[in-house]
């Protein structure tokens, strides 16, 4: 499996996945606070008993020796483009049409987020249920709400003994200059068993207010479930 990162205000990244190992290709940085740094993320599927989650591992790193205090939130969602899909099983689109425009607009059919985010506080104009706001919504809503978001410290040296806090859907363990964050963002199970194909990081600073790191990454083929 390849998955690519897309950057959404910052910058560029490649992941490779080959079979259980996970390869990072740094093409550029995407955080832009030096203060720290996003390493060894990884994602694996799994089935539990009434859903399919997305197993989110990350590690940051702290890059000044005292504590970072930030906040991260956590998207992954499924986008498809507005093609019919049944249809063009028997129905192919006509070669002599050069530009597809149904390729072209796309639509999110599945979203979790954490912390969890009302989808009609980022756009209310979506009427239909079953499709959710665009990332770059999320980023925006976000950056309005910088207050919102999980609690994570990176600490410098000698601040303390490690320490974990979370949830069964999120934790962090605060270790001395790292702190490792582990995540699952779930998907009920749906009669063509879609999954997500994006996830997405926001790092905020709390004290500052703002986002200073975004990363989005691309599946570009199935998961195996585990």
């Amino acid at each position: 499996m390849t998955l690519t990162f897309l950057g959404v205000g910052f910058s560029e990244n490649k992941i490779i996945a080959q079979e259980n190992k996970t390869k990072t290709i740094p093409v550029n940085m995407s955080i832009s606070d030096e203060r720290f740094t996003l390493k060894n993320v990884s994602f694996f599927k799994r089935l539990e008993k009434t859903a399919s989650t997305l197993n989110i591992s990350a590690e940051f790193h702290n890059n000044t020796g005292q504590d970072i205090k930030l906040k991260i939130i956590l998207v992954a969602f499924r986008q498809i483009d507005s093609s019919n899909r049944e249809l063009r099983k028997f129905i192919k689109y006509p070669s002599w049409r050069k530009r597809d425009l149904d390729k072209e607009q796309h639509k999110n059919i599945l979203l979790d987020s954490l912390p969890r985010i009302d989808k009609n506080e980022v756009d209310a104009s979506l009427k239909d249920p079953n499709v959710f706001p665009d990332f770059q919504k999320y980023l925006q809503y976000i950056g309005n709400n910088p207050s919102m978001g999980n609690d994570i410290v990176i600490k410098g040296i000698n601040t303390g003994a490690a320490e974990t806090s979370g949830n069964q859907d999120i934790y962090a363990v605060n270790q001395s200059m790292k702190t490792s964050v582990f995540a699952k963002l779930k998907v009920e199970f749906n009669p063509n068993n879609e999954f997500f194909n994006y996830f997405g990081i926001i790092v905020i600073d709390p004290d500052q207010k703002k986002i200073v790191g975004s990363e989005l990454y691309y599946f570009d083929a199935p998961f195996r479930t585990h």
